[in-house]
């Protein structure tokens, strides 16, 4: 395979056969290494691969040997010793597996890949272009994940766990099962716990966490390099709920982050100040820059920002100019100032998916305590929407304790936990009917049954149907009644005279 060095923005021409390194300027703290791959195809069509990072070990010693394309040969078959690069995410790895395996294993040799031939790894590992460049915002989990891609897995792979919760009393809890299935429509990445307050949701998280935490928590039939999750992330924006940050309360096998509004000072918990969590966004938008996490950030600023929605509206173009700016002062001002300009829900969905996009690997399992607190309906269903395409992209998967049928309508049925309980026996079952794409109404009285008719309007119209007034007396005590009122009051009336007939 010839490697072809090319100028920033330069393209091949059209009779270049090989694999072509288009130079890059970005500077990771003095080091410029980073170049755009592509493959010339056996049918003529070039193949994007990705950005891939370059070093050489003489830069740990040579203080003028800073740019990795001031000293590598323009045009070679394979690079000489001393230097050894590294693809800049897993996407990389999976498109040079579509190539046929001799092309392949030439662009990794030839290019001395430390996550193809990871004994290279020995003698570079130690050096600050390694630690600083090349492993910049990759820590040694994904570095694996690499390794196993770069040797022909799939980039995404179907995992599926079991947790069974405490028991209370004699009883057998049941056991809830979560899969993830790449490819499936709609996403299965994003499962749902349903039920009326005091049934033990948040209960339920909270022991999740502290078990996936401390490394309790298997994975069946996994094809990839652990049978275990990998990570655990904790998300709670209520006021009041101190359920994930003093999560977990021991030591943990695994990385564990609360992103919320409580924090701990002096073994007392307390709520966040505003600067507080204008600053943690500021620092998660700093490791969200490097990398692919700019491109799936950049992602889900997309599908946040649907029509008319507003979110960050008139702040677009220059946040993607922070992100690839080299003034750190300019970036903190200018942050600062946006953030400030935003509503409470959109500063809450903003940091969420910051933090997220941050945070979140391969088998990280994400736990959400009723994520519709601060969102409106649209936005909580973007937000869902992006949690859902991040997560599947990441091979990760959430559970979320929620009352919104918006978050249902997001989720098909088979992710979704309706939970019951009497006494100390805990129910869990599968809705009736399919919840994607469902109607609100329907989604409602699906998951709180009896608890909406006996509440609300509904209560209301009850209370004066016992008074014995007829349909018309009842509707000229309302201002306005709407629609389905109207079809319940008449549904009232008509099971009162059937009743009286009986």
């Amino acid at each position: 395979m010839l490697f072809t060095v090319l100028e920033y923005r330069q393209q091949p021409t059209p009779n270049q056969d090989g694999a072509f390194l288009t130079k890059d300027s970005w500077d990771d703290y003095g080091h410029v290494t980073t170049f755009d791959l592509q493959v010339r195809r056996q049918d003529g069509r070039l193949l994007h691969v990705g950005h891939v990072r370059i070093a050489h070990t003489d830069m740990e010693t040579d203080p003028d040997f800073r740019a990795t394309a001031d000293r590598m040969p323009t045009r070679f078959e394979a690079l000489p010793a001393g230097y050894f690069s590294l693809g800049h995410q897993d996407t990389y790895y999976d498109t040079l597996n579509t190539l046929p395996e001799p092309v392949r294993h030439s662009v990794l040799t030839g290019l001395r890949d430390i996550a193809y031939q990871p004994a290279l790894i020995f003698d570079v590992q130690e050096l600050a272009v390694f630690k600083t460049s090349l492993m910049r915002g990759i820590d040694l989990t994904e570095l694996r994940r690499f390794n196993s891609i770069a040797g022909g897995r799939k980039r995404i792979l179907p995992f599926r766990w079991s947790y069974t919760p405490p028991a209370q009393g004699a009883t057998t809890p049941p056991t809830l099962d979560f899969e993830a299935v790449p490819g499936s429509l709609p996403s299965t990445n994003v499962h749902a716990l349903i039920g009326r307050n005091g049934v033990g949701k948040s209960s339920l998280l909270r022991d999740l966490a502290q078990r996936v935490a401390a490394g309790d928590i298997a994975v069946d039939g996994s094809q990839a390099d652990t049978d275990a999750l990998t990570n655990c992330v904790a998300v709670s924006f209520s006021a009041f709920d101190k359920l994930y940050a003093e999560q977990p309360s021991g030591p943990t096998a695994l990385p564990f982050t609360y992103i919320g509004l409580q924090t701990q000072e002096e073994n007392q918990l307390r709520l966040k100040t505003e600067d507080e969590l204008t600053i943690e966004f500021i620092r998660s938008f700093f490791t969200c820059r490097i990398g692919a996490r700019g491109q799936r950030w950049r992602a889900a600023i997309d599908t946040l920002s649907y029509s008319a929605s507003g979110f960050l509206e008139g702040h677009r173009e220059h946040l993607d100019a922070l992100m690839r700016s080299g003034d750190q002062e300019r970036i903190v001002n200018d942050l600062l100032e946006i953030f400030s300009t935003l509503s409470s829900g959109h500063k809450i969905a903003l940091l969420i998916v910051t933090r997220l996009i941050e945070t979140v690997t391969e088998r990280t399992l994400v736990l959400i305590d009723e994520p519709e607190t601060h969102l409106h309906p649209p936005l909580l269903s973007a937000l869902i929407r992006t949690l859902a395409d991040l997560l599947t992209d990441r091979n990760a998967m959430a559970v979320m304790a929620t009352h919104s049928p918006v978050v249902l309508q997001e989720i098909p049925a088979s992710c979704v936990y309706k939970l019951r309980r009497y006494g100390d026996v805990l129910v869990a079952e599968r809705p009736v009917r399919e919840t994607y794409g469902e109607n609100v109404g329907e989604l409602t009285h699906e998951a709180f049954g009896l608890e909406v008719t006996e509440t609300g309007y509904h209560a209301a119209l009850a209370e004066l149907v016992e008074q014995d007034l007829h349909y018309d007396e009842i509707v000229a005590q309302f201002t306005d009644l709407g629609s389905e009122a109207r079809s319940i009051l008449r549904a009232m009336t008509v099971l009162r005279g059937r009743e009286r007939q009986a």
